[in-house]
């Protein structure tokens, strides 16, 4: 299969997968694995998560606009989410080396596992009853951070650890949704910068392995595009009543992988 198209299928599902709770990195780890891009798929990696944050600050432009410019009268919730951030910046800190090994030698028989807990996790908001809405408070986003931090290991999906977790603390669909994803920004800009210091630091000798600037470039702007369209069009199932069927093909996406 020709390089680019490659690139453009990867990038086409990942706009898609990174907004539904199925772990959009093993998801495109072993995709690129089928697809004889193993060897290559962390060079693109970088730019595909680029993309669907673009994505994502585009949907969640006005919000962002509120609090970047009048972040006095919205500091409760900017600290809501810097707290809810401190839990995975620590333990990639901690981690930084176990993690990169266990994304280096992914598997089915590694991600599987912890799919099948993804999947389990998400069906048992099929059994929450709706109470009411409880407001987000410092320990709800502290422990909202937590469940984040746990979707550093393979196969745990970022969006479904932390909607999860906000659902089952009471809070409300909507806001679990928007305070899971506000909250993955910074991550994931943090994420994808550390790769690019490290790429500047090394200088010619990662610019004679890495892809094509312009392999880059599409792969930034498939990704930001699909995933524009993808949580437009999945934002009001996502806050639904439905959203736990997705863990029904988490659990079996599990079986599959581990019994491949």
């Amino acid at each position: 299969m020709p390089e680019t198209l490659k690139v453009l299928l990867l990038a086409a599902f990942q706009g898609v997968a990174e907004f539904l709770p199925i772990s959009s990195s093993a998801h495109i780890a072993i995709i690129g694995d089928l697809a004889g891009a193993n060897g290559r798929i962390t060079d693109i990696e970088v730019s595909l998560h680029i993309g669907t944050l673009v994505s994502l600050c585009l949907f969640y432009r006005r919000r962002l606009a509120e609090l970047l410019l009048a972040p006095i009268a919205h500091i409760r919730e900017i600290v809501l989410i810097i707290v809810a951030c401190v839990p995975a910046i620590i333990a990639y800190l901690v981690f930084d080396d176990a993690l990169d090994e266990a994304f280096a030698t992914l598997s089915p028989k590694v991600i599987g596992p912890m799919l099948m807990a993804t999947g389990i996790a998400l069906v048992s908001l099929a059994f929450r009853r709706d109470d009411g809405a409880r407001p987000m408070c410092f320990w709800r986003a502290l422990a909202i951070g937590v469940a984040q931090a746990l979707a550093l290991i393979p196969g745990v999906s970022r969006l479904g650890a932390t909607t999860v977790c906000a659902r089952h603390l009471g809070v409300s669909r909507k806001d679990s949704i928007d305070f899971s994803f506000l909250i993955s920004m910074p991550l994931v800009l943090g994420g994808a910068l550390m790769p690019l210091a490290h790429a500047m630091s090394r200088g010619s000798e990662a610019s004679a392995s890495a892809m094509p600037l312009g392999i880059h470039l599409l792969a930034a702007v498939v990704s930001a595009a699909v995933g524009y369209a993808a949580i437009s069009l999945l934002y009001r199932f996502l806050c639904g009543r439905r959203f736990w069927v997705v863990g029904i093909y988490c659990i079996l996406a599990a079986i599959a992988m581990l019994c491949a």
